[in-house]
C-alpha cells in the first residue's frame, strides 16, 4: 500500500479533521456525467473549495483515471501505480485490469512505484474520491516527460483502450496554474491558459504557456489529457470555478492560481 505521504501538510491527517473539512466543502448540488476535470492540488486550505466544487458536482464513475505531473522530475517517463492507496478515510484500491492494459498496449507507460513516492498531485486527490465516491477504483499515472510526441502518441493510446473498456472511467486532470506573480498578472495568464483548457486545445495551451510564460506545474499533464478526451470526442466543457490563494489569505503580490473545470 501506498501511505498517505502529504497528510499533515497538505489536508488533515486526523480523520476527524479530515471529515470536517470535506463537510464543509462538499456541497449537496446537482450531479452531472462527466467524462473528465480538472482540478488543483495545492493545500486543501487554499485550493479545496474549487476541488471540492468540482468533485461534488459529478456522478461517481467505476474509476478515476488520475494524470498529474511529478514536481522533481527526477526521472523521465509516465509512470502507473498498481497498488493500493492510503487516506485517512481509508484505503483506495486500484483497477488492476485498467493498468494491466495500459501496460500492455501503451509503450510509454511504464510500472514504478516509486515514482510516486512523496508526490502530491494526485494523492490530494484521492481523499476527496474516497469520500464523495467510496466504491471507485482509481489508476494513479505521474508525468514527467516533455516530450509532445510521446504524451501525444500515449494519449492517443489511452483513449484507445478506453473505448473498449467496460467501466465508466472519469479522467482527472491535476494542475494548479499560474505561481508567485501579482493577483492581476496571474488571474491575465490564467486566463488565457483556461480558454485553451476549455476549447480542448493541448497543443495551443502549450504555446500558450511557453509564449506568455505561465508557470502552469500541470501543463504536460493537461497535453496529455485533453489529447485523450479529443480522442475519446469530447466536445464541451465549463469552467466551473477560478480563485487564486489571494483569495483565501488576501496576499494579492504572489498569488498561485487554481481552476475547476468540468468536461461531458
Amino acid at each position: 500500500m501506498r501511505p498517505a505521504y502529504v497528510s499533515g501538510y497538505f489536508y488533515p491527517l486526523r480523520e476527524s479533521d479530515l471529515l470536517k473539512f470535506m463537510s464543509e466543502v462538499i456541497l449537496d448540488i446537482p450531479k452531472r456525467k462527466v467524462r473528465g476535470i480538472v482540478v488543483p492540488h495545492a493545500g486543501y486550505n487554499f485550493s479545496g473549495s474549487v476541488a471540492g466544487k468540482v468533485y461534488s458536482s459529478i456522478e461517481c464513475p467505476d474509476v478515476f483515471l488520475l494524470i498529474g505531473p511529478k514536481h522533481s522530475m527526477d526521472s523521465d517517463g509516465l509512470f502507473l501505480s498498481q497498488t493500493s492507496w492510503a487516506t485517512p478515510l481509508g484505503e483506495v484500491m486500484p483497477d488492476r485490469d485498467l493498468g494491466e492494459s495500459l501496460l500492455h498496449h501503451c509503450e510509454f507507460i511504464h510500472l514504478n512505484e516509486r515514482a510516486h513516492a512523496n508526490e502530491h498531485s494526485l494523492e490530494v486527490q484521492v481523499p476527496f474520491i474516497k469520500y464523495v465516491c467510496p466504491k471507485a477504483k482509481i489508476l494513479p499515472i505521474v508525468v514527467s516527460t516533455t516530450s509532445e510526441g510521446i504524451l501525444s502518441s500515449t494519449g492517443k493510446c489511452i483513449a484507445s483502450v478506453l473505448k473498449g473498456y467496460n467501466k465508466s472511467v472519469v479522467l482527472v486532470m491535476s494542475s494548479d496554474l499560474n505561481h508567485h506573480e501579482p493577483q492581476e498578472i496571474t488571474i491575465e495568464k490564467d486566463k488565457k491558459v483556461i480558454d485553451k483548457l476549455i476549447s480542448l486545445d493541448p497543443r495551443g495551451l502549450l504555446k500558450t504557456v511557453y509564449e506568455e510564460d505561465v508557470s502552469m506545474c500541470g501543463a504536460w499533464s493537461c497535453f496529455l489529457g485533453l489529447t485523450i478526451l479529443k480522442e475519446l470526442g469530447v466536445n464541451k466543457a465549463e469552467l466551473l470555478e477560478h480563485r487564486t490563494s489571494g483569495d483565501v489569505n488576501k496576499d494579492y503580490t504572489q498569488v498561485v492560481g487554481y481552476t475547476g473545470i468540468l468536461y461531458e
